[in-house]
């Protein structure tokens, strides 16, 4: 990938305001104390109009010593990474949970307003959740 930078930056204190279109953070949060300003340095990073998609482990009540071994912080319920999210700054659009019934992450697709005032707009086509698989 010649014309793609990617980067690895200490999450608290990362050095962007408004440099990237979208910002991944996968499997990452969990494993900070600070989430939340994380979660607000994602955001000043993104350009109006960006987007973050972000997974994490969901369901408290299925934390195990595999999480005190991966070293996570925590475990999400839904309602508190929309929370957190929006606290950030950032729209939230659609909420989706992947994987095994008791084991899957939590994904979250944000989404920077374009301009001030308007975080309630629907996400783009590509942050869009995909289609669900015919069973």
């Amino acid at each position: 990938m010649p014309e793609v930078d990617l980067f690895q930056r200490e999450a608290r204190q990362m050095p962007f305001v408004s440099e990237f279109d979208v910002i991944g953070a996968f499997d990452v949060l969990e494993h900070i104390v600070e989430d939340e300003a994380v979660l607000e340095q994602i955001f000043r990073a993104t350009r109006p109009g960006g987007g973050i998609l972000v997974t994490v482990p969901q369901h408290p009540f299925v934390r195990s010593a595999n999480d005190e071994h991966s070293m996570h912080q925590r475990r999400y319920r839904r309602a508190d990474l929309r929370r957190k999210v929006g606290r950030a700054g950032c729209g939230v659009g659609p909420v989706a949970a992947m994987g095994p019934r008791r084991a899957r992450p939590t994904t979250v697709r944000g989404r920077h307003p374009a301009r001030p005032g308007r975080s309630g707009r629907r996400p783009s086509r590509a942050l869009r959740r995909p289609p669900r698989a015919p069973r």
